[in-house]
């Protein structure tokens, strides 16, 4: 998929997490972030990863998302894919 406005395209549908990678999750957070509103996930293992919301996300800072409910999309442009939290 490619654009030539240089716009962002979404690339394919929403997924939503496997339960192995729900298992794996012990908490989502909103927070501020360079990218605007990003999710935090903090995973069982300790460790924390950071995914940007996309700006049809429905979420404010602070609020807590329910791992059952947090879908991510991928989006393209020029033959780059990023990540984003719906």
């Amino acid at each position: 998929m490619k654009t030539d406005d240089g716009e962002w395209l979404q690339k394919g549908e929403a997924k939503s997490l496997t339960a192995e990678e729900q298992d794996q999750i012990t908490s989502i957070t909103v927070v501020p972030s360079d990218f605007g509103a990003s999710a935090c996930i903090l995973l069982k293992n300790g460790h924390t990863t950071f995914i940007p919301l996309s700006k049809d996300a429905a979420y404010g800072i602070g609020e807590t998302i329910n791992v059952e409910n947090l879908k991510i999309i991928i989006l393209t442009k020029d033959g780059r894919d990023v990540f984003r939290a719906l």
